[in-house]
């Protein structure tokens, strides 16, 4: 008597055959944009929803220059997919073949202020790696070989000016980008299940040192503006007090490279800034070119009252005598 086999519905677990994970998944539309060099996730990363915010939080408070610090695109209303179709050649007899297949290209619409708006901006020509969490909340990622993920290849990204409305119309900005490689998208795509927004977390604010009143000898006073608004953050939250510390800033020679250390740093209320002493001691020439900074987001998030959510902009300032 022959055995009985049971038949197996094989729509049922897409991939699961492959070792993916069983259910199907359908992509949203892109809603938040996470770009960055070279930041990858590992597996411990990606276990749930609670790794991944961890992961994120950590990465987009890194400094601009640290190739794995991630910048986040967010607010669009909507989300065009302008992926054309493939390129077909076609012989004599009808017979078609695919060329070229077409890369996904994509349109979003926000309705973000200037200051974003000119932050967008700045990453025009950006041809790093992006992550996306789309509409249903889904992290998507490019799945590596020895587990963990890393971005899609970004081939193009271009961000529209801030521009003045019209009439009958909701005044909105653009970003263009172009995913670099199809193939991405055909072997190991990713996806953690995000339960929380993205736009909630902690994003650096860009703001710019600017003297707002004459050096005196070694002392310095300063003012932090924001980088595109120009808003003046010493009366925001808890700014003045919590930057009236030595530990906040960093002086360094032009010259030599070499950090002066710094002896004070007090309240300015007069001119809404600080002022900044540097140590007299080994001294320094009338004339010499000083780098003006706050330390780093993870130095400035460890003081004894942590200073989240901005990053400064240099200042170069000359030593009087």
């Amino acid at each position: 008597m022959a055995a009985i086999v049971d038949r197996l519905n094989i729509s049922i677990s897409l991939g699961a055959n492959t070792g993916k994970v069983t259910g199907d998944l359908r992509l949203g539309r892109p809603k938040h944009l996470l770009l960055t060099n070279g930041a990858e996730l590992t597996n411990a990363d990606l276990v749930d929803s609670d790794s991944l915010k961890a992961w994120l939080e950590e990465k987009m408070s890194l400094s601009r220059t640290d190739p794995e610090k991630v910048f986040l695109f967010t607010g669009f209303h909507e989300m065009e997919n302008n992926t054309g179709d493939p390129n077909v050649g076609t012989l004599q007899d009808g017979y078609e073949e695919v060329l070229n297949e077409a890369i996904p290209k994509y349109l979003g619409r926000h309705t973000a202020d200037i200051g974003q708006t000119q932050s967008f901006v700045a990453f025009n020509g950006f041809t790093g790696k992006m992550y996306i969490i789309d509409t249903n909340g889904r992290f998507a990622y490019v799945g590596k070989e020895g587990g963990g993920g890393k971005g899609f290849d970004v081939a193009y990204l271009y961000s529209s000016y801030p521009q003045w409305g019209g009439s009958g119309a909701i005044n909105t900005g653009t970003v263009r980008f172009t995913l670099g490689d199809v193939d991405q998208l055909k072997n190991n795509v990713g996806a953690v299940q995000a339960s929380f927004n993205p736009a909630d977390l902690v994003n650096m604010v860009d703001v710019r040192l600017q003297e707002v009143a004459p050096a005196s000898g070694y002392a310095f006073k300063i003012g932090l503006y924001t980088n595109y608004t120009g808003t003046n953050i010493y009366q925001q939250g808890t700014y003045a007090d919590d930057l009236a510390v030595i530990g906040a800033w960093k002086a360094t020679r032009v010259d030599t490279g070499a950090d002066v250390a710094i002896a004070s740093a007090a309240k300015d209320a007069t001119n809404k800034g600080w002022t900044v002493t540097l140590a007299a001691s080994p001294a320094i020439p009338v004339g010499t070119k000083i780098i003006l900074e706050l330390v780093g987001p993870t130095a400035l998030a460890a003081l004894t009252a942590p200073v989240e959510g901005i990053e400064s902009i240099p200042l170069k300032v000359t030593k009087v005598a």
